[in-house]
């Protein structure tokens, strides 16, 4: 089976049994091999807002399932924690897979497009993780990654502008940490632009209309300043 016949089969999952759910993934890894997705299938914007959308709902919606939301398939699932495991173990899997991947800006948009629409704060909180695990992994290991980075800057920023936005405090606290991280990978006109959307940020939730969250805008944007000034001088 192609990656892209093994991504089309992903998305039309609504409603398969746990076994038929495992089997696809593992079709999907064994497609992709040592490879990257982007490599094999180079899938659409929208394709891949499906797959980020299903992939950290499955792996990480478990905690926020709640008795009275929880669906038939996910009480079940609930029940059998042998094949909560299975299916976990593969997600992280296909998670190592696409951090494997050059940076690329359509995935990001997809991050960025999906987080905000999500309202599971561990699931978003897990989706900005990633994007800076993934950023310091081609930071660290790619020797092309400055060229990852300016070509897929303005999408990341976007990412980074929302986690720090986050309406829970400890994503936005771990956030800033994180891009303080990644800020030492990039060069020192790509901190700038940072640095500056991160500003602008802070002077439009100052100048817009008072909003009862503002404050936490305004508080991610300080802490990641903090960490960016840090970077500079440092």
């Amino acid at each position: 089976m192609s990656a892209i016949s093994a991504l089309e089969e992903l998305y039309g999952l609504q409603g398969a049994s746990l076994d038929q759910e495992q089997q696809c993934l593992e079709r999907l890894l064994e497609a992709v091999g040592e490879g990257t997705i982007q490599a094999v299938a180079d899938p659409a914007e929208q394709q891949w807002f499906e797959f980020v959308s299903y992939v950290f709902n499955r792996r990480f919606g478990w905690s926020e399932n709640s008795a009275a939301s929880a669906t038939k398939e996910e009480q079940m699932l609930e029940m059998d924690s042998r094949a909560k495991k299975r299916i976990n173990d593969t997600l992280d899997q296909v998670l190592v897979m696409l951090k494997r991947a050059p940076l690329q800006a359509k995935v990001l948009a997809a991050f960025a497009r999906w987080a905000p629409s999500s309202h599971k704060p561990v699931v978003r909180q897990r989706s900005f993780f990633f994007v800076y695990e993934w950023v310091k992994r081609q930071g660290n290991q790619d020797q092309d990654f400055q060229s990852q980075a300016a070509t897929t800057m303005e999408t990341l920023v976007k990412v980074i502008i929302l986690s720090l936005s986050d309406v829970w405090s400890a994503t936005r606290k771990a956030a800033a940490e994180k891009l303080e991280g990644v800020a030492k990978l990039l060069l020192l006109d790509q901190v700038h632009v940072v640095l500056e959307q991160i500003l602008d940020t802070y002077a439009e939730t100052s100048a817009g209309d008072d909003n009862k969250d503002d404050w936490k805008v305004k508080e991610g944007c300080l802490l990641g300043l903090t960490g960016l000034l840090r970077v500079l001088n440092g």
